[in-house]
This record gives structure tokens, C-alpha cells and sequence, in this order.
């Protein structure tokens, strides 16, 4: 038997908040991603309008050269 006794160990209990933890999936998020320059949408505009009128007057060019000038004295 011991002299004194030993007292008990004290131990506090804290309650901690519970955290939940879930994976919640995010619908997919849309970027858009501009250029530098915001004349490039303009830019292309320019390149189809102007290679459509380049395309257009080859085939007039074709023309002409195989039925008009044949025809001519």
C-alpha cells in the first residue's frame, strides 16, 4: 500500500465541432478564353469577307478568259 494516494487522472474532454466532409461536384465551368487582341474576331471577319471577293472574281477571271475571249475576233 502507498503512502499517498495517487489521485486519479483528470482529462478534459472537449467537443469539437464535427465537420462534415463531402465531395460536391461542381457543374463543369465554362472559360472563355480571349486573346490578346480584341480585334481578332474582327480580323477574321476580314479574311473570309476578303477570300470570298478573292474567290469570286478568279471564277468571273475563269470565266471571261474560257467563253468571252475564245468568242472574240
Amino acid at each position: 500500500m502507498p503512502i499517498y494516494e495517487e489521485e486519479p487522472v483528470r482529462r478534459r474532454v472537449v467537443e469539437e465541432p464535427v465537420v462534415e466532409r463531402r465531395v460536391v461536384e461542381e457543374p463543369a465551368q465554362r472559360r472563355v478564353v480571349r486573346s490578346s487582341s480584341p480585334n481578332d474576331g474582327l480580323a477574321g471577319y476580314a479574311l473570309v469577307k476578303y477570300g470570298f471577293i478573292l474567290v469570286m472574281t478568279l471564277i468571273i477571271l475563269y470565266f471571261l478568259a474560257n467563253y468571252i475571249l475564245p468568242r472574240l475576233p
